[in-house]
């Protein structure tokens, strides 16, 4: 109703009307013709086109392996970094995947980055770190699967699933991290083109617009995610590609 969107020109045109006109989009219907009662829809002309997700990543030199039981792949070697600016940035927010530890580091290396400064890696000394925050309270052990959640910059969340402990809050701040809604570029195995991770491998990393665990304690994720979880912004399944499974 072009009398109460309140959108306006800003000019006069060579009709001679004043600025402050009524902006009235051209609407056209579309006239289609529905299919028979329980018949099959026909494909238009050229097929069904693909939609790409604008959160694709790029991998370079990727190395897939068989993951966990259930799981399927997971991304064992390369990198993978999405387009500059094309992945979003917000609060509040949880960044969550798994991932197997490789030898220890002499220098922080990035599972998951593109996040501002803030990424989530391991440290030099085996621990998790974030970039604005940790490092966590437990020491790494290269070769076993874990799972880890950073929810809104505040607390790191682990759980050794090859020892097969309770997962537990492994650092917490009573402040959060000041985050900026701004574009990124997610990132798997390193943080914007740096800090490349070298050996272990990450698998099923997802991105929410929500903080989805708090308390001393937490349970992780038994199965891979579907896609159709809550406050869902990306997911990365890592079965043979870095392709974003949720973003249309």
């Amino acid at each position: 109703n072009a009398t109460l969107d309140m959108i306006r020109d800003d000019r006069t045109d060579d009709d001679g009307i004043a600025t402050g006109r009524a902006l009235i989009p051209n609407q056209i219907p579309v006239t289609v013709a529905a299919p028979s009662p329980g018949g099959s829809v026909n494909a238009p002309p050229g097929g069904y086109v693909a939609i790409a997700s604008p959160f694709n990543m790029t991998a370079t030199s990727p190395t897939y392996a068989a993951g966990a039981s259930g799981f399927g792949n997971e991304l064992t070697g390369g990198t993978a970094t999405a387009a500059n600016n094309k992945t979003p940035y917000f609060s509040p927010i949880t960044v969550e995947g798994f991932f197997t530890c490789p030898a220890i580091p002499g220098s922080t290396q990035v599972l998951f980055g593109g996040m501002a400064s803030h990424f989530i890696g391991i440290s030099s000394g085996g621990k998790i770190v974030t970039g604005n925050g940790g490092p966590g309270a437990t020491t790494l052990v290269p070769g076993r699967r874990y799972h880890v959640a950073w929810p809104n910059g505040r607390a790191i969340y682990l759980t050794d699933i090859t020892s097969a402990t309770a997962g537990v809050r492994d650092y917490h701040s009573a402040t959060g991290v000041q985050i900026t809604p701004q574009g990124g570029r997610f990132c798997l195995r390193n943080h914007s083109g740096s800090f490349a991770l070298s050996g272990g491998a990450v698998d099923e990393w997802a991105v929410f617009e929500s903080e989805r665990y708090s308390g001393g304690s937490y349970t992780c994720p038994s199965a891979p995610f579907t896609g159709t979880e809550p406050n869902l912004v990306a997911l990365y399944h890592c079965d043979g590609n870095v392709e974003e499974a949720v973003a249309r």
